[in-house]
């Protein structure tokens, strides 16, 4: 049996954690193919602003779902 780094484990990144470390003002261009369905995208959204308690993340398709936008703004108070 062969040693391995943790380097040479092959994770795909989730999409909740790549949602949880975004920035405001940042947005993020998606494919359903490679990170995740638009309906985990939304389900990931919905927590993240629910531990907010403000709608800073937003999710949207221009093209049913093949590709996804997340974006994060600013609350409005």
């Amino acid at each position: 049996m062969r040693t391995k780094l943790p380097e040479e484990i092959k994770v795909k990144p989730k999409l909740a954690e790549i949602i949880n470390h975004m920035e405001v003002g940042d947005q993020v261009r998606f494919e359903a193919k490679k990170h995740g369905a638009l309906t985990a995208a939304r389900s990931a959204v919905s927590r993240a602003n629910s531990r907010l308690g403000a709608t800073e993340y937003r999710v949207f398709s221009n093209d049913n779902g093949v590709t996804y936008m997340v974006t994060r703004e600013a609350p409005i108070h």
